[in-house]
């Protein structure tokens, strides 16, 4: 089947089509060893596509689209490879399929990541222009402030910019610590550990507990989930 060059490589995971033109005009994509030009097409059965290290050679059977919820434990980096040897989320998931994380969780928490070599599925995912929520529970030490609370709903100030309005209650409560529970329509690397820093709370635990209306459920650390076309509804009810 003819594709495009970017649609091909968005498919396999590589990218987001956008991303994949940038590439392809810093001439860093390959068809059959010869430079890969904008609006090139891909015979997926015939051509052989090489990005860096990875090689895309034709396949003799149709495309096999897999989505796995995984809970990806501390220590994990939302990767295919580490260079410096951390363990990596995809070697949680055994598959004959070449998987890729959809977005990240940092090395430091854990919870819900997406794992999918459907490469149409990471561009919904992973759009801004989605708002998908994503919601996390925090344990965090530190006073608790009802103007904190209201600035996480507002839309927190953060050094040079405004982040979007989260939503935030409170789960548990003690002394001089709490339970969060934090819904984000926005993916900021590292966004709740640094607006928890900004209102002067510690970070003790970070788990993303769902994402859209998908819950972690029963997983547990180091577990994982092959999805099915019911669970794939709960990101988009209207698109599948």
């Amino acid at each position: 089947m003819l594709m495009r060059i970017n649609k091909y490589l968005a498919s396999r995971g590589v990218a987001s089509r956008r991303r994949i033109d940038e590439l392809v005009e810093r001439k860093k994509v390959l068809i059959n060893g010869s430079v890969a030009r904008l609006g090139d097409k891909v015979n997926d059965q015939k051509d052989t596509v090489q990005f860096g290290k990875k090689i895309f050679t034709p396949s003799k059977t149709p495309q096999v689209y897999e989505h796995w919820m995984v809970y990806k434990p501390v220590g994990y980096v939302s990767t295919t490879s580490d260079p410096t040897g951390k363990p990596v989320v995809t070697s949680l998931v055994k598959s004959k399929q070449r998987l890729y994380p959809v977005g990240r969780l940092d090395v430091d928490s854990e919870g819900m990541i997406i794992l999918t070599n459907d490469g149409k599925l990471t561009n919904k995912l992973t759009h801004p222009s989605r708002h998908l929520a994503k919601t996390y529970r925090v344990w965090v030490s530190g006073k608790i402030t009802r103007n904190g609370l209201n600035q996480i709903r507002r839309g927190m100030r953060m050094k040079n910019f405004k982040v979007a309005p989260a939503e935030v209650e409170i789960i548990e409560k003690e002394d001089n610590s709490a339970v969060l529970e934090i819904v984000l329509y926005q993916g900021l690397n590292r966004q709740v550990r640094r607006m928890m820093k900004a209102l002067n709370l510690y970070v003790k635990k970070l788990s993303r507990v769902a994402i859209g209306s998908l819950e972690i459920g029963e997983l547990r650390p180091g577990q994982s989930k092959l999805l099915t076309k019911q669970d794939l509804e709960l990101f988009f009810p209207s698109e599948f």
